[in-house]
């Protein structure tokens, strides 16, 4: 719903258009789509192990991750000693033994070895997936990743804002990889990943061009605070019924 006439005509001078990727290019509803198990670990025990330490999560990933544990009749455990770590991942005790899923950074500040996974990281990072590493003391279990399914009229819909004359971007707060495969799904020529939602209005000043206008498309729970200046938001909700 446009509010007034101001905004409306506002519309009108746009040369960007930012859109985020969870819920407004893809469904946002991701799913869990793959476990890679290290060399003596069985793939049950790392789904195990990850689907607990995000027992008390409410982040998407997270409750992916354990909708795939509950399709599989897997029952993970209560964790104890939860704790975020902001832009790498979580962590938490599972049965008395440390348990980490994250990123590549968290691996490597942690310093664990990851005998030969990054290739596979790589891998369903090219095909769109976001993949999360799973390590119990110091010693790495396997991977896990989650892939949140592109709307079937993204593509199109973009094709059209690009035929505007406008510049399309997509934000998101996936890896590079994961960012750009879904950005070459749907003709998105300019990506910013790696972005939560505190550093989202810093990057919409220091990357718009002086003088233009951008506009915002996106869900409430991903709306930049505070308002970036000369910046329009377009918030995705349900149609009512």
């Amino acid at each position: 719903m446009i509010r007034n006439g101001t905004a409306l005509q506002a519309a009108e001078e746009l040369d960007t258009v930012v859109l985020d990727k969870t819920g407004t290019i893809t469904e946002g509803k991701p799913s869990l789509t793959d476990l890679v198990a290290a060399k003596g670990v069985a793939e049950e025990e790392v789904l195990r192990l990850a689907a607990s330490v995000e027992k008390t999560s409410e982040h998407p990933l997270g409750e992916a991750i354990l909708e795939g544990a509950k399709r599989r009749g897997i029952q993970p455990p209560d964790p104890s000693r939860f704790g975020a770590i902001p832009g790498m991942g979580v962590e938490a005790e599972v049965d008395g033994r440390r348990v980490l899923l994250g990123n590549l950074k968290l691996m490597c500040e942690r310093g664990i070895t990851l005998d030969g996974l990054e290739q596979e990281a790589v891998r369903l990072a090219d095909e769109g997936k976001t993949p999360m590493y799973v390590a119990v003391d110091s010693s790495v279990a396997g991977l896990v990743a989650v892939a949140d399914r592109v709307k079937p009229d993204s593509r199109e819909a973009i094709r059209a804002l690009k035929a505007m004359g406008l510049e399309v971007v997509m934000l998101t707060g996936d890896n590079r990889r994961t960012a750009e495969a879904i950005a070459r799904q749907v003709g998105v020529d300019r990506v910013w990943p790696r972005c939560c939602r505190r550093i989202r209005p810093i990057k919409c000043v220091s990357c718009r061009p002086r003088g233009g206008r951008w506009s915002w498309w996106g869900t409430g729970s991903t709306t930049p605070r505070p308002w970036p200046r000369r910046t329009w938001g377009w918030r995705s909700a349900p149609a009512p019924t």
